[in-house]
């Protein structure tokens, strides 16, 4: 699978009778982003397809190329959080942030190890 896409997926509702269930993800990419770029930040996303109705479900996560044996990894101490919110039939909303005591490794795309983006993953009809 492309690393943006979408599926289509009919479906019956109860309530609503015949629908079609649109799930879609991507990545944010973060590469070459300053680890001070994620502290409070929002960041838009847009969905490969808008969405008929409504977007029902919108989840991020971090993605790394560090999760190797022997490597340091991204998040090396402190607290570090990737949010959602205000999911639209377009797209939604990112937000990162980190306490004061992170260390964070960041991806530079010459070949450095760390934080590489933030995977996504919407649902709705």
């Amino acid at each position: 699978l492309a690393p943006n896409g979408y599926l289509k997926i009919p479906v019956i509702d109860l309530a609503l009778g015949a629908q079609v269930l649109i799930v879609q993800w991507g990545t944010l990419s973060l590469v070459g982003q300053t680890a001070a770029a994620l502290k409070n930040a929002a960041w838009t996303v847009n969905w490969p397809i808008a969405f008929p109705n409504a977007a029902l479900f919108f989840q991020g996560a971090w993605q790394t190329n560090s999760l190797v044996t022997g490597t340091p990894g991204a998040f090396k101490e402190g607290m570090m959080a990737v949010e959602t919110a205000a999911p639209g039939k377009s797209g939604g909303q990112i937000f990162t942030d980190w306490d004061d005591n992170a260390n964070i490794a960041m991806a530079n795309g010459s070949g450095g190890l760390g934080i590489t983006g933030v995977t996504w993953l919407a649902i709705g009809y």
